[in-house]
């Protein structure tokens, strides 16, 4: 037409090619995205769908082709990391998420946005960890974990946090202690890891690293409850909380035997080291708390016999010997009552064996305690004939 014809005159033949290649450029631009994103959506769909070794082989091939249009894709990039976890191709997938996260803080530090990669590859890299740890890959969840730790400082306490609990579910404690000494100042850990960790040194005659998980366990649970007495505290002033306090309460007096347990703890392995003074005041501190345990009061008296308070020493260990005999009394009960019921009863005899040589040891000390008092031996005798 008449007005085409002015455009065209106007505008002339070099710009029109110009702006032709223009447009074709853009439009090749644009396919050319619409395949990247495509096959990192193939490569994530594999991964999320398919637990095979030949989807994550496929998934691999995926990545790596979106990887060819553009290295910076970060999500094509930690999924290649995760296609090549699921292969165990441990080393190989560390190295793409270590590039990944180099991408991103390339990123990051020069202000380069992008409408589909991810500036956040460390929450990237922990969905993963935390779907292979749903579906049971403790090891390479591990792996990541460890991995995750060594390159990312602000979230190492929820990285932490999650390899401390596969670790002591997988019962390897020797790791575990490493992980909790590093976390020992956060909030992110309770006093459970430290007990758990000192009986298992104690068990492993590691006394002095028992000892120092025992102690860190109670100072733990005394930082808690005092918290909690605050917050506590803080509630009572209004009436509306007046529930949430008595639910608090009730936390604190079930904390508190926890506290009582650490304890304990601390005072049977003080006890074994011979630090009597200290075992002692645990001990004293625990039964404060929770008064259950007889042999806590046979340690006790096994210390003031050694201090020569052999009146100390009696009263404690009748004390223990009245805690056995009920005891006794009540497992030979249960004995009876599971017969009647026609229950096959396997176990009660070895505790019963348990208790009367408790009870036996508890004799041979109150008889020490006879000897030095000056005290008649014969009504001991009989009663270790009975036990006998």
């Amino acid at each position: 037409s008449y007005y085409a014809k002015r455009i065209f005159l106007g505008i002339g033949l070099p710009s029109l090619t110009l702006l032709a290649g223009i447009f074709l450029f853009t439009a090749r631009e644009r396919y050319i995205r619409q395949l990247e994103e495509r096959y990192t959506r193939e490569c994530a769909y594999l991964l999320d769908t398919g637990s095979t070794l030949e989807a994550a082989q496929e998934a691999e091939q995926f990545c790596r082709r979106a990887l060819g249009l553009n290295k910076q894709n970060i999500d094509a990039r930690v999924s290649l990391g995760n296609s090549l976890l699921a292969q165990g191709k441990e080393e190989e997938a560390k190295k793409e998420y270590d590039t990944a996260l180099n991408v991103a803080q390339h990123m990051e530090e020069n202000k380069e946005e992008d409408t589909f990669t991810h500036v956040d590859v460390p929450s990237i890299i922990m969905r993963q960890v935390l779907k292979l740890r749903e579906q049971g890959e403790k090891e390479d969840t591990k792996t990541i974990l460890e991995f995750l730790r060594s390159v990312d400082s602000q979230r190492n306490d929820e990285y932490s946090r999650t390899l401390l609990d596969i670790l002591m579910e997988d019962k390897e404690y020797a790791k575990a202690s490493v992980v909790v000494e590093q976390m020992k100042d956060t909030e992110e850990i309770s006093a459970v890891y430290f007990y758990q960790l000192g009986v298992w040194h104690q068990e492993q005659q590691h006394l002095d690293r028992a000892l120092y998980f025992a102690r860190s366990a109670v100072a733990k649970e005394r930082a808690y409850l005092k918290k909690e007495s605050k917050e506590s505290k803080e509630s009572k002033e209004s009436k509306e909380v007046f529930l949430g306090v008595k639910r608090n309460q009730k936390i604190q007096r079930f904390m508190s035997d926890e506290l009582a347990s650490y304890l304990f703890l601390v005072g049977d392995i003080s006890f074994t080291q011979q630090f009597h003074d200290v075992a002692l005041a645990a001990y004293q501190e625990a039964n404060s708390i929770s008064p259950e345990r007889p042999e806590v009061f046979v340690n006790i008296g096994e210390i003031w016999l050694q201090n020569g308070n052999y009146r100390g020493a009696k009263e404690v260990l009748e004390r223990a010997e009245a805690m056995y005999l009920q005891k006794i009394d009540f497992t030979l009960g249960m004995e009876i009552t599971l017969q009647e019921k026609g229950v096959i009863v396997t176990n009660i005899h070895e505790d019963l064996f348990v208790l009367y040589s408790a009870l036996y040891t508890i004799y041979e000390k109150l008889g020490i305690v006879a000897v030095y008092q000056g005290s008649s031996f014969t009504p001991l005798k009989r009663k270790m004939a009975q036990v006998e």
